[in-house]
C-alpha cells in the first residue's frame, strides 16, 4: 500500500508479465499485491526510490487504498436485536456445515444466540485475534446483527474484523479474503459498500472459488454504477 501526499492510500498490484526466472516466478503469485506503508513512502519519488526498477516494470496498476463503509445495524439497537428472530438462543436453526465469514466489525461472542456457532476469527485492524474488543463494544452491531442473521438460517460464522469507526480499508478486506479462503470458509458475507470502481476487489473476488453476498441498495445507488 503506497500512500501518495494528500491522497488516500494505495495499492500496487504486480503484473502477469514478469521479467523474473520461471522458479523466482513459481514462488510468487502473478497477482501478488505489495503493500507498502507511509513509514515507506509518502510521494511517487519515494516510491520509486524505495522500489527497484525492475520491480516498478511489474505493477500491473496502481490504486486508492479505498475506503468502505458500512450503514444501518449500529451501537446498542442492533446489540439488543441479535438479527431477526433471535430473541432466544433457542431461536438459533441447527447448523447446516456452511462456513460464512462475516467481514465486517467485530461481534459480540458472548451473546447466547452465538454461543458454539463461531469458528476462528482475526481482527485485522489491529492485528491480533481480539474479534470482541471491549473498547470498541458499541462499534461491534453492525457485525453482531449480521451474525444473528447467519446462525438463524443455520450457518457457523468465521468473524473477520477489518471495519473500526465505520470504516475499512481494501487492503484489510484483502487479507481477510485470503484468511476466509485458507480456514475453510465457504461463503464470505460482505455488507458493506463504496462509490468507487475498486479493481483490487473486484479481482480478488473473481478469481477466488468462494461465493461472495454483498450488499446492494444503500444509499438508493444502483449496482449497474458501482457494482463492486
Amino acid at each position: 500500500v503506497l500512500a501518495l501526499e494528500g491522497e488516500p492510500e494505495i495499492t500496487a498490484a504486480q503484473s502477469e508479465q514478469s521479467p523474473m526466472h520461471e522458479a523466482e516466478a513459481a514462488e510468487r503469485a502473478a497477482t501478488e499485491i505489495t503493500v507498502l506503508t507511509r513509514e515507506h513512502v509518502t510521494t511517487v519519488a519515494d516510491m520509486r526510490g524505495e522500489i527497484s526498477p525492475e520491480v516498478m516494470d511489474e505493477i500491473a496498476y496502481i490504486q486508492p487504498d479505498f475506503e468502505m463503509q458500512v450503514h444501518s445495524f449500529s451501537g446498542k439497537s442492533a446489540q439488543a436485536k441479535v438479527g431477526v428472530g433471535l430473541e432466544e438462543a433457542s431461536d438459533v436453526s441447527p447448523e447446516n456445515g456452511v462456513l460464512v465469514a462475516l467481514l465486517d466489525t467485530g461481534i459480540d461472542t458472548s451473546h447466547p444466540a452465538l454461543l458454539g456457532r463461531i469458528f476462528g476469527g482475526y481482527d485485522f485492524v489491529n492485528g491480533d485475534e481480539s474479534i470482541n474488543d471491549q473498547d470498541t463494544y458499541h462499534d461491534q452491531g453492525h457485525g453482531t446483527g449480521l451474525a444473528g442473521i447467519l446462525v438463524s438460517n443455520g450457518a457457523t460464522v468465521m468473524p473477520l474484523t477489518v471495519f473500526e469507526g465505520g470504516k475499512a480499508y481494501t487492503s484489510d478486506i484483502l487479507a481477510a479474503i485470503r484468511y476466509a479462503e485458507e480456514h475453510g470458509a465457504q461463503i464470505v458475507n460482505m455488507s458493506f459498500g463504496s462509490p468507487c470502481y475498486n479493481q483490487a476487489l473486484e479481482e480478488a473476488m473473481r478469481e477466488s472459488d468462494l461465493l461472495f453476498v454483498t450488499a446492494a441498495g444503500n444509499q438508493l445507488i444502483d449496482i449497474d454504477r458501482y457494482q463492486v
